[in-house]
């Protein structure tokens, strides 16, 4: 997770292993993103259940708007 990223912003860290999102089990990164790819709304909040440092914790993260790359502007 990099220190720059959304992730690393909402509390996730390099080494967590992410167990549960909003009760639902992440068997891989494939299931997790499908997961995610749910429709909530800008605001609305994911519970992820990880395991860091062999401890069970939870984080509440937010969904924010994503940032639109528009080529033409500097």
């Amino acid at each position: 997770v990099e220190s720059s990223s959304a992730a690393y912003a909402q509390g996730l860290r390099t080494g967590d292993l992410i167990m549960l999102i909003d009760g639902k089990k992440v068997e891989n990164i494939a299931n997790m993103k499908k997961i995610l790819a749910q429709p909530v709304a800008t605001g609305d909040s994911h519970t992820i259940n990880i395991i860091r440092s062999q401890k069970g914790l939870n984080l509440i993260v937010r969904k924010q708007l994503e940032p639109i790359y528009d080529g033409d502007k500097e």
